[in-house]
């Protein structure tokens, strides 16, 4: 196996294991964390994040993003292809969205826990 088809196996399994990540944060951690009362919910999320500060999961992200970057900057190097501009594409997107799903999330909790402690 060659070192790009490697770096581009690695980059594809870490991308589908952060995705599994944000798909399962998003439908069940945060609704459950909805459901709390806003001072267990800041400590739930609180204690989330110290425990995501591992080297499994950093590994994981920062080497995955750290394998599309390179990809991505192999691939701007080479003629342009189909192929080549199919997975430029996805990494762009894959990057962008998961940007603005954090966000979404974030502001979406934090009209819940408004709307909690108002009614």
């Amino acid at each position: 196996m060659s070192a790009l088809a490697f770096l581009t196996l690695g980059a594809a399994l870490g991308s589908g294991l952060i995705a599994g990540v944000f798909f399962a944060f998003s439908t069940f951690v945060m609704p459950a964390l909805a459901r709390l009362a806003p001072a267990q919910g800041v400590a739930a999320m609180q204690a989330i994040n110290v425990a995501v500060l591992n080297r499994w999961f950093l590994g994981v992200f920062v080497g995955t993003a750290a394998a599309c970057l390179l990809l991505g900057h192999r691939l701007a190097d080479q003629v342009v292809t189909a192929g080549s501009t199919a997975l430029f594409r996805g990494d762009a997107a894959l990057s962008a969205g998961s940007d603005r799903r954090h966000g979404g999330l974030q502001r979406s909790a934090q009209r819940r826990a408004g709307e909690r402690s108002a009614g």
